[in-house]
């Protein structure tokens, strides 16, 4: 029947995520040299969302980012035996899709750009259109991996402290304790409590996804 197959792959990912999904990078590495595939389908499901992220932002096209993720997969690939330390997994994923993206970049504004033009001089026009001047690539990169960490070790809360974290660290300015009290019909005395537990959790699944 039609859809039946996307839907066994979905199935199939899914059992992957929850048999592998929290285990370390170190120990999803560790299996994936050894050949186990399902530790490769896993450590690919955890930082597909990092590669897009980061190839969505610099090249603003899905068809190009899809593009930044295959390539991403093959060199991690090739790559991953020569890692030094696993630790430095998510560092090395972003460096290498802000690198693939410059690439794509080049290619695509080939046609754009004189014969004369250095590849630095287009680099350079890559990174003014499409990073932050007054941020350096690496803080950029290394950014980039800590948003994906916490939102990473967020999806592992539970729902009340998920929803407790993201009201009181929101995009805005300041969000008092009364409003985050009146949201979640509780009473304003418990917010503080609950406010260190949650983060307190929050520290404790970082530091195992990062072990």
């Amino acid at each position: 029947m039609p859809g039946e197959s996307s839907d066994s792959e979905s199935i199939k990912v899914t059992g992957i995520v929850a048999a592998y999904g929290r285990r370390s990078d170190r120990e999803l590495v560790s299996a994936c040299l050894n050949n186990n595939q399902a530790a490769w389908e896993a450590l690919i499901h955890r930082y597909q969302n990092l590669i897009f992220a980061v190839a969505l932002k610099r090249l603003q096209s899905r068809a190009d980012a899809e593009d930044v993720f295959q390539n991403v997969c093959l060199k991690l690939l090739d790559h991953l035996s020569e890692l030094r330390s696993a630790d430095s997994l998510k560092s090395w994923i972003a460096m290498v899709t802000t690198r693939e993206c410059g690439q794509i970049f080049r290619r695509s504004n080939t046609v754009l750009l004189s014969d004369t033009v250095e590849d630095s001089d287009m680099e350079d026009r890559y990174v003014s259109i499409h990073a932050d001047p007054s941020v350096s690539p690496e803080e950029e990169v290394l950014a980039g991996v800590r948003r994906f960490e916490i939102q990473q070790a967020m999806q592992q809360l539970s729902p009340e402290c998920r929803k407790l974290l993201e009201l009181l660290f929101s995009e805005q300015d300041e969000v008092s304790y009364a409003a985050v009290a009146e949201e979640m019909n509780t009473p304003v005395g418990s917010i503080g409590p609950r406010r260190a537990r949650c983060l307190e959790r929050l520290r404790v699944i970082m530091d195992r996804l990062n072990g």
